[in-house]
């Protein structure tokens, strides 16, 4: 009996050992399959430190242009409201200038629409004086017949 007991202890273990050993084949198996052939070597987590340093000092150089940029982008802000008030400025003085322009120019139609009415005025004026010149000369003679005729002599 114990040598029945040692052969199925015997058996119990080769069986537990092809088990394992299975066991041991498929896990293998497994990890050849799914987990990654190369292991990182130091090499390897030397140049991706190199790239990270290189990469952050690119981070570095590209937030101090951004600062600058952010800074011009402020300045440009700035500016930018000074000749919006500059140009609100602008367009008052013109709107302003514009209506003086308007009143000019009414205040310039009633002056000249004066200036027709003298000129009228003075056409007519110049018309009378010619007819009063000629209404003297007219006379003059009348005067001269009739001084004539008297025997009234001309003093010279």
């Amino acid at each position: 009996m114990n040598q029945i007991k040692a052969v199925v202890w015997g058996a119990a273990l080769v069986l537990l050992a092809l088990i394992g050993g299975t066991g041991w084949l498929l896990y293998e198996r497994i990890e050849s399959t799914v987990a990654p052939k190369d292991a990182a070597t130091k090499k390897d987590i030397e140049r991706v430190e190199v790239k990270q340093k290189q990469q952050d000092q690119r981070l570095g150089d590209l937030e101090s242009r951004v600062t600058v940029a952010e800074g011009r982008i402020t300045d440009v802000e700035k500016e930018t409201g000074k000749l919006r008030g500059e140009v609100n400025t602008l367009q008052t003085e013109l709107k302003q200038v514009k209506e003086k322009g308007e009143a000019n120019s009414a205040s310039i139609k009633d002056l000249e629409t004066k200036i027709a009415e003298k000129e009228k005025r003075i056409a007519d004026l110049e018309k009378e004086r010619d007819k009063t010149r000629q209404d003297m000369q007219a006379m003059q003679k009348d005067i001269e017949e009739i001084k004539r005729a008297l025997g009234i002599k001309r003093p010279d």
